[in-house]
């Protein structure tokens, strides 16, 4: 009882001194609290990316390989093909849990009629740009209805008909089959290339597409244009002509899970995935959901390693100050007979009762500025060009993030420690001088 009130007391005589510490405190804890808070949000995004993108993995190339190949020979390599194979083997891996297998390719019937008025050509990435072919429509085969493209999102719905339920059969919007005077239960020749065998499809539904085309595209790739099948339909045609050119083939895999990434990989280039591939999760997820926040952190925590050492030399020249300015006080105690442990313990307690005001004061300035600091640096990141974006795959435009920050208690907990240890900084000084001074070397050093 009678060391808080000694406390108290002391801290009440030294107010000025007391007040700049505790404003250099305050502010040290409140930055601290606020580049916690962006280290905690995003702890937070990049463990929503792992749970939701870890275990989402692509056919990816391997950057680090593509540079050792430039440093060997001065160039970079033409890019390996990936097969089919390899890619449908990797599906059948006891590491993947599912895969979505999508099948392209295109139509190029000299009888049949694009949906649209555009009559740019533009080549595609197969075999029709040798032929010198204007494609009319796309062919499209997923291995699970559930990833068609649009039916998710609500701008396509069945109207008419039944989903295809076996290879040979396909679905094509009301507009195709309009200009084209198809309807449900028709069956017509495909031909992806006109030296190669047709293929027969039978239209089991018509789909409503409520998709707005730009019209730079060219008509084949207008969204009624296409023609959705079973994966196994054009797996098949490709199979048959022996070649993977006039149909491409993409695969995201989903492992059981995410820690066994690094095995998964070896076993794909043990089935013959060449080294200059690789497989990693979703590049896009991580540059829209975590590299903003990624970034973000890395400025902080940049600030924050300046302010931090600064503040800790003023903390250590006001000590010191308030040490000297208070060898009086220790003089007329010692000589009084109070011992060291005493005024050690009261040293201890007025920081205490320090570290409890300004962490309190601290946290709760640097919760209200966290918010508004952070937009400020992400403007800041914006105009400078850094990577503080959100990318919105609708609009495609680039703006500063909107966010929420969050205050957890890892991040209280690391700031408190942080705290402390600025506290710990303030009273050494004091106490260090309260061990080593009897007090006729106070008395010595005052009147010098």
């Amino acid at each position: 009882m009678q060391i808080g009130r000694n406390t108290i007391s002391s801290l009440k005589r030294n107010t000025i001194r007391n007040l700049l510490v505790g404003i250099v405190l305050v502010s040290l804890i409140a930055a601290t609290t606020i580049a916690m808070m962006v280290h905690a949000t995003t702890d937070i995004k990049k463990k929503e990316y792992q749970d939701q993108y870890g275990a989402k993995v692509t056919i990816q190339t391997d950057m680090s390989v593509l540079m050792e190949q430039y440093a060997e020979v001065g160039r970079i390599a033409s890019m390996p093909a990936t097969s089919h194979a390899i890619k449908e083997a990797l599906s059948q891996s006891s590491a993947v849990d599912h895969s979505d297998l999508i099948y392209r390719s295109f139509l190029v019937n000299e009888n049949l009629a694009s949906v649209g008025t555009e009559t740019v050509y533009q080549p595609t990435s197969n075999g029709n740009i040798a032929a010198g072919l204007t494609p009319k429509a796309q062919l499209i085969g997923v291995n699970n209805p559930s990833i068609m493209p649009g039916f998710a999102m609500g701008t396509r719905t069945l109207v008419e008909g039944t989903m295809f339920t076996s290879d040979g059969e396909v679905i094509v919007s009301e507009a195709f089959a309009a200009a084209n005077k198809l309807a449900v239960g028709t069956t017509f020749k495909a031909e992806l290339h006109p030296y190669l065998p047709q293929m027969n499809f039978t239209i089991t539904g018509l789909f409503q597409d409520k998709t707005k085309t730009e019209k730079k595209y060219p008509d084949y790739l207008n969204s009624d244009n296409e023609i959705l099948m079973s994966s196994n339909t054009l797996k098949v045609y490709s199979e048959y002509i022996q070649s993977d050119a006039l149909v491409s083939l993409d695969a995201t895999y989903y492992l059981k899970d995410a820690s066994t990434l690094e095995q998964f990989i070896d076993q794909a280039h043990e089935i013959g995935l060449d080294r200059v591939y690789t497989l990693a999760p979703d590049a896009q997820a991580y540059q829209e959901n975590v590299a903003p926040f990624a970034t973000l952190q890395s400025m902080t925590s940049h600030y924050l390693w300046y302010v931090l050492p600064i503040g800790a030399l003023v903390l250590l020249a006001f000590s010191a100050f308030n040490t000297y300015r208070r060898s009086n006080e220790l003089i007329v105690l010692r000589t009084a007979g109070m011992r060291k442990s005493r005024i050690i313990r009261s040293y201890l307690y007025e920081s205490l009762t320090l570290l409890i005001v300004s962490l309190s004061v601290g946290l709760g300035i640097g919760y209200a500025l966290a918010q508004p600091a952070t937009s400020l640096l992400s403007k800041v990141g914006y105009a400078r060009g850094e990577n503080v974006t959100i990318v919105s795959p609708l609009i495609n435009t680039a703006e500063p993030m909107s966010y929420t920050l969050n205050l957890n208690a890892p991040a209280i907990i690391n700031t408190a420690l942080i705290s402390i240890a600025l506290v710990i900084l303030v009273s050494s000084l004091g106490i260090v001088y309260t061990l080593y001074y009897e007090p006729r070397h106070m008395f010595t050093e005052r009147s010098s």
